[in-house]
């Protein structure tokens, strides 16, 4: 059994996680698909001052957010 030819998942099963993870979503453009961090850096490139997350009374930017992560990643 060759791991890379065999499939992870059923047929069945694949289609529900693609489903649920809104895989159609990271197609963009036709590129294929685009990791998750691919397409926040390009959000924080388009918005960056626009609110990313917000709890309760505080709200962040997507620049606000892209750096601190920047700074967790490199801690």
């Amino acid at each position: 059994m060759n791991p890379q030819s065999e499939p992870a998942l059923p047929g069945t099963e694949q289609i529900r996680v693609d489903t649920f993870g809104n895989r159609s979503d990271l197609d963009v453009g036709g590129q294929g698909l685009r990791s998750l961090p691919e397409l926040f850096a390009a959000q924080v490139a388009r918005t960056p001052d626009n609110r990313s997350v917000v709890f309760g009374e505080q709200s962040w930017s997507y620049r606000e957010i892209d750096e601190m992560s920047s700074r967790l990643a490199h801690f």
